[in-house]
């Protein structure tokens, strides 16, 4: 079931990796995992980007050693992407394993865009969310809401 309404999860049909890639679905331990059960998404292949602009400690985060491999050279992306296999090698997206969303092709970090309102003059507490826009209106919003007031105290 979904977190959100109570609606079960629909899972997303993303297909299977174009020529020159790989994709493996991997648990927590960095284990390969069986059709039909869900884990991250790791990408590789001759299309992988070296890393984040500017951004060392993200790319070593995120582009890790391919697949348990030990040759630096061979790298993977972990997507982020909660998926599974189907039996005919098929990828399921079941969703994120943090609070990103992409929105007209930007990822967006809500985490960040709270932090940023709550850090505001004013701003006691704040919730942001994704809506999504009807298909004639195109896309998704970030929304967020603000209560006013004193700033609550912050841990130090």
């Amino acid at each position: 079931m979904s977190a959100a309404k109570g609606v079960p999860d629909a899972a997303i049909p993303i297909g299977r990796p174009i020529a020159n890639s790989d994709a493996r679905l991997l648990d927590g331990d960095a284990e390969s995992i069986p059709v039909g059960r869900r884990g991250t998404l790791y990408v590789g292949g001759a299309g992988l980007a070296r890393g984040y602009l500017d951004r060392l400690a993200l790319t070593s985060e995120r582009f890790v050693p391919r697949f348990g491999q030990s040759r630096q050279s061979e790298r993977a992306y972990d997507t982020g992407d909660v998926a599974a296999w189907r039996r005919e090698s098929v990828i399921d997206f079941h969703g994120r394993r943090d609070h990103q969303v992409k929105l007209r092709g930007f990822r967006i970090e809500l985490g960040e865009i709270e932090a940023a309102l709550s850090a505001q003059p004013g701003v006691r507490e704040c919730v942001r969310w994704c809506v999504r826009m009807s298909r004639a209106r195109s896309g998704s919003w970030p929304t967020s809401s603000a209560t006013p007031g004193r700033p609550r105290p912050r841990p130090s």
